[in-house]
């Protein structure tokens, strides 16, 4: 994957369909995150962006930069088109152990599924094991509270 790095308007940029995170999509800790991207003017690690200015991974930082009017930001470009595979693949390990829903978590890996059609191909894809591909998918089924008991990642829980 050949990248370079660009200065860009952050309000120039859109919404990937790769994008794994739809339900809360800020996060519990947006008050800080917008506030550590306001102390450095913009994003320490810049978002990836495809070459039709969606962003691919960074989603939040784009976002808090958006809301805090930030001229210009650092990203890295991609130069070449990618894959859906390989597009929810980089957003899921940028958001895999943050504070991404569960659910958010088992559509990413159902999507990829429904490429892959096995739990083994989908976890050597992402380089995880499979037993884990199939515990996100049982959480389906689990009571919410079961799920924030045992979860793995920081979700907050819901009140």
């Amino acid at each position: 994957m050949e990248i370079e790095i660009i200065e860009i308007d952050p309000k120039e940029t859109k919404v990937s369909p790769y994008n794994i995170r739809k339900r809360d999509v800020k996060g519990h800790d947006w008050t800080r995150f917008k506030a550590s991207i306001k102390a450095t003017n913009g994003p320490i690690e810049p978002p990836i962006i495809s070459k039709n200015k969606e962003v691919i991974v960074g989603h939040r930082r784009v976002l808090a930069s958006q809301e805090l009017g930030l001229p210009k930001i650092n990203a890295y470009i991609l130069k070449e088109d990618i894959s859906e595979e390989e597009g929810v693949k980089l957003s899921f390990i940028e958001n895999r152990g943050g504070n991404i829903t569960s659910e958010d978590e088992e559509d990413a890996i159902k999507r990829l599924l429904a490429i892959f059609k096995t739990n083994d191909k989908v976890a050597e894809f992402l380089g995880i094991n499979p037993s884990l591909i199939t515990m996100i998918l049982s959480r389906a089924t689990m009571p919410k509270g079961v799920i924030r008991k045992h979860r793995h990642t920081t979700e907050p829980e819901q009140k």
